[in-house]
């Protein structure tokens, strides 16, 4: 899920801040544990806080392109009154390319150079899909989907998109007389 960048909050219940000093035998350190698969971490102390705090993992798991938000919760925190509640936040909308970025790929797909797009993140759902499908019918460009895509629409219509393969060997057999890639969405082919 991180990886793929999918919008997730987990909420994790935990001992009671006033019980955790005791290290009771079910207590984990939960922090060391969520931190590396999480792109936003909170561990809420108050009841009055949590409402806000969940609010907050909802919008930083809903940024786009998508993250892992999550929030640990103290049993005491979840048991008292609290004296209001809190209001959503507002997500900003997902950036969009510049004019100058938008010109150079057209520039390049212009070119004589082999290009392939790579779609990843919401170019995967169906609008982005049938965007690159009207680009690919108009030059001579590769269409592939990031190895680890948060979602990928499949139907009528729609294009059959090559999955970028996750081991090196084959990956660099993928990318063979391939001359430019644009990433649309996607992030960097990286392999270990």
């Amino acid at each position: 899920a991180r990886r793929a960048r999918s919008p997730i909050v987990n909420l994790i219940g935990d001992q009671a801040t006033w019980h955790r000093r005791f290290d009771a035998p079910l207590t984990s350190d939960i922090e060391s544990l969520a931190r590396p698969v999480s792109g936003w971490y909170r561990d809420n102390l108050s009841a009055q806080t949590l409402a806000g705090d969940v609010a907050e993992a909802i919008a930083q798991a809903s940024h786009r392109p998508g993250c892992v938000a999550t929030l640990t919760v103290p049993t005491d925190c979840q048991w008292e009154k609290v004296a209001q509640a809190f209001d959503p936040l507002a997500v900003p909308q997902a950036p969009r390319a510049s004019a100058d970025v938008i010109e150079e790929a057209r520039r390049i797909l212009s070119s004589d150079d082999k290009v392939m797009i790579i779609v990843g993140g919401r170019g995967t759902r169906r609008q982005g899909l049938e965007a690159v499908a009207r680009i690919a019918s108009g030059t001579d460009c590769r269409l592939a989907v990031e190895t680890f895509s948060t979602r990928l629409e499949r139907g009528p219509g729609l294009p059959v998109l090559e999955r970028v393969p996750y081991f090196p060997e084959m990956a660099q057999a993928f990318f063979e007389g391939i001359d430019r890639v644009i990433l649309a969405g996607a992030l960097d082919p990286v392999a270990f």
